[in-house]
């Protein structure tokens, strides 16, 4: 936490000067009223309007000077909050896919409100409590010391009884509070799933199912709630009865003082306002200590979120080669973490820079993460990929992705409209451009249709669009970037055979030499691919043109007859 109170230290030490100067002004405030009785008691009443002048006075510099802090150090805590949102939006975006596959979203959006708020809190009123208390308690307890040491003793005394307790409190709360929040980001991590899943919970009934998950994980984070309660509960108590003994002490002792003449009346009514000011610090290491825990507890998961090492190209790192890339896949092993089977084993492939290449096979053969790993979304073994003659690991993966695109067979739409998806990586691109990369995707007919053309808005997750649109939302997405290498990941999979076709001849023309991979469970979608490799267990088992696969007797020829006699068949059907 002093780090992030460091780069704006300019700021901080003057909120605390300030937040000083209010403290020198707030204890000389008893001495001025002690004047005032003292003459009151002497009947010099002539000086008691100079008396209450000089209390307004201080009345008002107590005012300007705590608008001036709260500028400066609330201020302060709320940029602090706002820097570290957005580098936690911007780390997020870079964490590697293993990481980002163990750390659920629920809990970096429970990071990006609860916990940052919890950091903001404790940086400027937390900051505030501490530094205040400490100052206003010093010389609070100074001039009680100034004015008779012993009876300011005797009120002292209560004091090591506090430090006592804000120690084993605020151990407590570090604890309790740092369970509260990793709680908080498993119900949000839910919630947002059930929310996501809607249409799907609606299809299956599974609406008390889906409640009754969620209120058991809102039950859990109200339990741990409530067990931070006894401690908050007991912290005002404690501090008021430790004040409340110091007052008893005080009319004992300073009213004997009184009566033995040992200090005047006035001095007596400003030890009580001295002691009145110790009450606030007693009360504010309590509350400060609350605050710094949670504040300390959320910072520990935001800096294990921070820890994790973001991508970042090496720092010898070599750019992509100009031109279409030649791909080279050798010996290629890869497991999910946890996973128990390797999703590619011994894989082995080239693809001849300029060519289109279709990849076919049964379902969990390896095909999504080839495709993935090709991108360096998943970190390839050193040695096992080379791009454009280059080992994967030793590109920059920026500057890759730049020349790359993938299209998902279950992309993403934007909750913005068609125009500004198509143009999500090339916001400046111009319209016309947009408007053609929509047409090579075979969306021409939906855009008349749609009732603002490229302006229509998708809604959140592309709710408004079919699964066949947002499939050719993301493909004129990735051809508005022309990249020199394509990766269609089952990308046509929600499309009818005579969109396909229109997209694929549209493709055949825009992407001639071009590297572009082209992943299909439909023989018709790599029927003009210049050579189709079949995987299976993470392995090339069938290689050639889609000619020749055909008339094998491989796994390719036996798609290739099931799609001929459904063909058929659906020829035949009335």
């Amino acid at each position: 936490m002093r780090g992030l109170l460091w780069r704006h230290r300019g700021r901080v030490a003057l909120g605390l000067l300030a937040l000083l100067a209010v403290d020198a002004v707030q204890v000389w405030s008893p001495w001025l009223l002690a004047g005032a009785v003292d003459d009151l008691k002497a009947e010099r009443f002539d000086r008691i309007g100079t008396w209450a002048l000089a209390i307004a006075g201080v009345g008002l510099a107590m005012v300007l000077l705590r608008i001036l802090w709260r500028e400066l150090l609330v201020g302060t805590a709320r940029v602090i909050r706002h820097d570290l949102r957005r580098d936690l939006a911007a780390h997020a975006l870079r964490l590697p896919a293993r990481v980002r596959a163990r750390t659920g979203t629920g809990d970096l959006m429970a990071l990006a409100t609860n916990d940052l708020d919890a950091i903001a809190m404790a940086c400027g009123f937390g900051v505030m409590a501490t530094f205040d208390a400490a100052m206003l308690g010093a010389f609070a307890l100074g001039a009680l010391l100034w004015t008779d040491w012993r009876i300011a003793l005797a009120v002292a005394a209560p004091l090591p009884l506090l430090g006592v307790f804000v120690w084993w409190s605020g151990r407590v709360v570090h604890r309790r509070f740092a369970a509260v929040q990793a709680l908080f980001g498993a119900y949000t991590e839910s919630l947002r799933e059930h929310l996501t899943a809607a249409r799907v919970v609606k299809a299956a009934a599974g609406e008390p199912a889906a409640a009754a998950r969620l209120a058991a994980r809102n039950r859990a984070h109200l339990e741990a709630n409530l067990r931070l309660v006894p401690v908050s509960a007991l912290t005002d108590p404690a501090i008021t009865a430790l004040a409340g003994l110091g007052g008893a002490i005080l009319m004992v002792a300073g009213g004997a003082a009184v009566v033995e003449g040992r200090i005047t009346p006035g001095a007596f009514v400003a030890m009580a306002g001295w002691l009145a000011m110790l009450a606030w610090p007693m009360m504010a290491v309590g509350w400060s200590i609350n605050t710094l825990s949670r504040g300390r507890a959320a910072l520990d998961r935001v800096e294990a979120i921070f820890a994790e090492p973001a991508e970042a190209p090496p720092a010898d790192a070599r750019p992509l080669p100009p031109g279409a890339p030649e791909v080279v896949v050798r010996d290629l092993h890869f497991t999910y973490p946890g996973a128990g089977a390797s999703a590619l084993a011994g894989l082995d492939l080239t693809i001849t820079a300029g060519t289109v290449l279709g990849i076919a096979g049964p379902t969990a053969a390896g095909k999504s993460t080839l495709a993935w790993l090709l991108l360096g979304i998943e970190e390839p073994p050193a040695g096992t990929v080379r791009i454009g003659g280059v080992d994967l690991r030793d590109l920059d993966r920026g500057a890759l992705r730049r020349r790359a695109a993938i299209v998902a067979q279950e992309p993403l739409a934007f909750a913005m409209s068609v125009a500004d998806n198509i143009a999500f990586a090339r916001p400046d691109a111009p319209r016309e451009a947009v408007a053609r990369a929509a047409a090579l995707a075979g969306l021409e007919r939906d855009l008349a249709a749609w009732p603002a053309g490229l302006d229509t808005e998708v809604g959140e997750r592309g709710v408004t669009l079919s699964g066949g649109q947002r499939q050719r939302v993301a493909i004129a997405r990735a051809l508005l970037a022309e990249p020199d290498l394509l990766i269609l990941d089952d990308a046509l999979s929600a499309v009818d055979a005579r969109t396909e076709a229109e997209i694929l001849a549209h493709l055949a023309g825009a992407r001639r030499g071009r590297t572009t991979i082209i992943v299909s469970h439909r023989t018709s979608a790599l029927a003009a691919c210049d050579r189709v490799v079949v995987l299976d267990r993470g392995r090339v088992v069938e290689g050639g043109t889609p000619t020749e696969l055909a008339a094998g007797a491989g796994w390719y020829a036996d798609l290739a007859r099931l799609e001929a006699a459904e063909a058929r068949a659906a020829g035949q059907s009335p």
